[in-house]
């Protein structure tokens, strides 16, 4: 039922998130639990002014969640019938569903691996640079 609890978290951050009235520039996903927020954002929130202006920033973790959404799953649990869901797993549903992604350099495909900082200021100059530049509609 890990598909299911994925999907419970996601929109209840959401709900949280619309109930306090915060309304995010970016929205940043850490990880296979939190990877059904992108397809959230972009389906079910799609027409939420809350989340119209956000960028959508997804970080895939080492460990994928290895379970794909059936057709009987996307059903269940009232998701679009969408190839991008569609036997797909949480960490290819999120990255198809972010404006960008975020790999970390263990992880990264080549070419796309982003330097660390060295120091926890240079590493917040680092995070807020991307934001920046995604917030702003360029490529990171």
């Amino acid at each position: 039922d890990n598909q299911e609890r994925a999907l419970f978290f996601g929109r209840s951050v959401i709900e949280t998130i619309r109930n306090l009235g915060w309304q995010p520039d970016i929205v940043h996903a850490f990880g296979w639990m939190s990877g059904l927020l992108p397809m959230l954002l972009r389906t079910e929130y799609a027409n939420d002014e809350l989340f119209g202006d956000a960028k959508v920033i997804y970080t895939p973790d080492e460990v994928d969640f290895e379970a794909p959404f059936t057709e009987e799953h996307v059903a269940r649990l009232n998701l679009p019938s969408d190839e991008r869901i569609l036997n797909q797993e949480p960490n290819t549903i999120a990255m198809a569903y972010a404006d960008a992604v975020l790999y970390p350099p263990s992880i990264a495909p080549e070419g796309e691996a982003i330097q660390l900082a060295a120091s926890d200021e240079e590493m917040k100059e680092q995070a807020v640079s991307y934001y920046e530049q995604v917030q702003n509609g360029v490529p990171a």
